[in-house]
C-alpha cells in the first residue's frame, strides 16, 4: 500500500507542476534549484557588500509541516490555479486520516489528524511550497533579498530598521494564516558591522544576534570570511570517516577499495558548498592535511614511516583535495554561466553597487579564485559557455550528424589517415564482417603506420560499428597491443573525417565518374593526391600526430558516406601498486594523479 501511495503521489506532483508556477524565491524541492543556488546567492551578496553593512534575519517556522491548516491548503491550491479535480483528489487522500503513537509499553488508540501535511509523501513538499507561495505573496521581495528553502527563510536589507520592519510583516502574514515563527530559532546577523548597530526586535522581543549562522548546511560569518566553514567541512569529513572506519581500517580490504569508499562517503562531505567560496592556500592546506591524516589512518601509515604524501594518494587512488575543490568551483562557475540571464547566480555576479569602495586592500573575491583556476588549467570564460553536449548525451539526435550509409551504384572503401597524411585506401568487394575487418587491419594498419612514420605509442581509433566493438575484435586488438581510443559514431567530434571526406567528395565530383570501375580508380587517384597538410590542418598539434583514424566509406558516384572515429583526449590514471610493490623513492614519479581522475 505504501509503495502504491508513493507512485500515485509522484504522478500527482508531476501534474501539479505543469499548472502551478512557484515564485523564484523558493529553492526547496524545485526543479533546477538546490541548496547550492541559495548558498551561492547569499555568499556573493555578502561579498558585494564587503565594505558596507548588510543585515540578515534567518527565520525558522515552528513545526511548519504539522501546522498547515487543511482549509488553508485547499484555499491556496485553488488560488494557485489548481484544477478542482486535483483539489478533490488531495482532499480524498487526507480525509479521515488517523494515526497512533507508539511507545515502549505499546501504542495508543487511533485518533484523527485534522491539521498538517503527510510526512514522507512525495507530494507534501510541493503542497507546502504552494502554501508558502500564497502566504508570502504580499511580503516577499525579489531574490536575494528574500529567499526560502521550504520553511527556512532569509530576509536581507541594507538597514536594521528595514529588516526589522520586513520581519514583522512576515510574522503577521504567516501567523494570521495558522503558521508560527519560532522565536528561539530565528536569528539576526549583521555583516561588516562598523559600530553597535543595535538588535532586531520581534513583537518587542529581542531576536538573538549571532556572529555566524549555519544556513542550509553552510556556515556564514559576519565578517564575510570562510575560515569557520573550512573547519566545519573538516569536522564533517571526520564524522563521515568515523562512520565507515570499520571498512577503512580493515586490513583485509585493499587500498583501492578503501580509496573508493573514501571518495564516495568522506570526500563529498568535505566538498559540500566549497564550490561557492574562494579559498586561500592556507585553507586548502588545512583541508588536505585532514585528508592525508584520514588516508594514513586507513592505510596504517604514520609520519615515522617517512612515506611521501604523493605515494599515499597514489596507493589509494585519491587525488589532491585542493584540485577537487578547484574542479568543483570551475564546474559550478560553468553551470552559472550557461544559465539564462535571469538566473539568480548570473544576476549576483553582474551586480554592481553604486559609489566608490573605501581605501585599503580589497578582500579576496569569488572571481579572483575563478580567474586563478582558469589560468591554471588554461581555460577562459568563453569555454564555460561553449558546451554543446552534456555528459552521456552524445547519441542524442541533436548531437549527431546525419549521414547516408548506403546508396545505389556504390563501392565500399577502407582507409586510414593521421596528421602526417593519408594512409592506405582499399576497396572491400564482399560483405564486411568481423573476420574480414580483422584481416584488413592485420594487412593494412601496421604498414600504414610505418609508411606514415608514426611514433611509438601511437593511438588507433575507429567508430562503434558492431564489427569494431565485437568481443573477438577487441580481443584481437588487445593481443596485437594496439592502443584503442573509442568514441561514439556520427558525433560532431568526427569533424576531421567529415572535412577530409568533403575534400575527397569535391575532387571525385569534379572528375564525374561514369561507372563503378571509374569511381574506384578516381577515388584511389584523388586519395593519393591529398596533401599531408590537409590532414594535419584537421588535427590539433598536441594530439594529432600520434593518432590514426580508421573509417569505412561507401562511395557512390557522388561519393557520399562516412563512418569514423572522433577527436578526444582521455587522461587515464596510472596503475599503481600497493606499498609492497614500489619503493617510496620512486613514488613521486609513479603516483602522480591528475585531479580529474580521483
Amino acid at each position: 500500500m505504501e509503495r502504491q501511495l508513493v507512485l500515485t503521489t509522484s504522478r500527482w506532483r508531476s501534474g501539479l507542476r505543469k499548472v502551478v508556477e512557484i515564485c523564484e524565491q523558493q529553492y526547496g524541492f524545485m526543479p533546477r534549484k538546490s541548496t547550492t543556488d541559495a548558498i551561492f546567492a547569499l555568499r556573493i551578496l555578502m561579498e558585494k557588500y564587503g565594505q558596507r553593512e548588510l543585515h540578515c534575519v534567518f527565520v525558522d517556522l515552528e513545526k511548519a509541516y504539522d501546522r498547515v491548516p487543511r482549509e488553508e491548503l485547499w484555499y491556496c491550491m485553488r488560488k494557485s490555479g489548481v484544477a478542482e479535480k486535483y483539489v478533490r483528489v488531495v482532499q480524498d487522500m487526507y480525509e479521515r486520516s488517523r494515526t497512533v503513537v507508539r511507545c515502549a509499553v505499546g501504542q495508543t488508540e487511533e485518533f484523527k489528524v485534522e491539521v498538517g501535511l503527510h510526512q514522507g509523501s512525495a507530494l507534501s513538499p510541493f503542497l507546502f511550497a504552494i502554501v508558502m507561495d500564497q502566504l508570502s505573496e504580499e511580503v516577499r521581495q525579489e531574490s536575494p533579498w528574500t529567499m526560502m528553502f521550504a520553511d527556512d527563510i532569509v530576509i536581507c536589507s541594507e538597514s536594521r530598521e528595514q529588516v526589522e520592519e520586513n520581519l514583522e510583516r512576515w510574522r503577521f502574514a504567516l501567523e494570521r494564516r495558522g503558521m508560527k515563527v519560532s522565536r528561539s530559532k530565528t536569528e539576526y546577523m549583521c555583516v561588516n558591522e562598523r559600530e553597535g548597530s543595535g538588535t532586531v526586535r520581534l513583537q518587542g522581543e529581542e531576536v538573538k544576534k549571532v556572529q555566524e549562522f549555519k544556513y542550509l548546511g553552510s556556515t556564514f560569518q559576519s565578517n564575510g570570511e570562510c575560515g569557520k566553514e573550512v573547519k566545519k567541512r573538516v569536522q564533517a569529513g571526520w564524522n563521515g570517516w568515523r562512520k565507515v572506519s570499520g571498512v577503512l581500517c580493515d586490513r583485509k580490504i585493499s587500498a583501492r577499495i578503501k580509496g573508493k569508499v573514501y571518495r564516495t562517503v568522506v570526500r563529498p562531505a568535505m566538498l559540500y558548498g566549497l564550490e561557492t567560496v574562494s579559498l586561500r592556500k592556507r585553507q586548502e592546506s588545512e583541508l588536505e592535511v585532514a585528508e592525508l591524516k584520514m588516508l594514513r589512518f586507513s592505510l596504517e601509515v604514520t609520519r615515522l614511516d617517512r612515506i611521501r604524501n604523493e605515494y599515499i594518494r597514489g596507493t589509494a587512488h585519491v587525488g589532491r583535495l585542493g584540485d577537487k575543490v578547484r574542479e568543483a568551483r570551475l564546474r559550478w562557475f560553468g553551470h552559472v554561466q550557461r544559465r539564462e540571464s535571469e538566473y539568480i547566480g548570473r544576476r549576483m555576479l553582474d551586480m554592481e553597487l553604486p559609489g566608490r569602495r573605501q581605501r585599503g586592500r580589497p578582500k579576496r573575491r569569488y572571481m579572483d579564485g575563478i580567474n586563478e583556476d582558469m589560468k591554471l588549467v588554461g581555460a577562459s570564460v568563453e569555454d564555460a559557455e561553449d558546451r554543446d553536449r552534456r555528459k552521456n548525451a552524445e547519441l542524442h539526435p541533436k548531437n549527431t550528424t546525419p549521414t547516408v550509409k548506403h546508396g545505389g551504384g556504390n563501392i565500399m572503401l577502407w582507409g586510414c589517415f593521421s596528421a602526417k597524411g593519408p594512409g592506405r585506401l582499399i576497396r572491400v568487394k564482399e560483405r564486411m564482417n568481423g573476420a574480414m575487418y580483422r584481416e584488413i587491419l592485420s594487412k593494412n594498419l601496421l604498414p600504414s603506420a610505418r609508411a606514415l612514420k608514426m611514433k611509438r605509442g601511437w593511438v588507433f581509433q575507429h567508430d562503434n560499428d558492431p564489427k569494431h566493438t565485437a568481443r573477438a575484435t577487441k580481443e584481437w586488438l588487445r593481443k596485437k597491443h594496439f592502443k584503442v581510443l573509442e568514441w561514439p559514431s556520427q558525433s560532431p567530434d568526427l569533424n576531421p573525417i567529415e572535412n577530409l571526406w568533403r575534400e575527397l567528395k569535391i575532387r571525385v565530383a569534379q572528375r564525374q565518374p561514369q561507372n563503378i570501375t571509374a569511381l574506384e580508380e578516381i577515388c584511389m587517384e584523388e586519395w593519393a593526391k591529398l596533401p599531408a597538410t590537409d590532414a594535419a590542418s584537421l588535427l590539433s598539434a598536441e594530439d594529432g600526430p600520434n593518432r590514426i583514424f580508421v573509417f569505412i566509406f561507401t562511395g557512390t558516384r557522388s561519393a557520399s558516406l562516412l563512418i569514423g572515429g572522433g577527436d578526444h583526449r582521455p587522461h587515464l590514471p596510472p596503475s599503481l601498486p600497493p606499498f609492497g610493490g614500489l619503493r617510496p623513492s620512486r613514488a613521486e614519479v609513479v603516483a602522480h594523479l591528475d585531479y580529474t581522475s580521483g
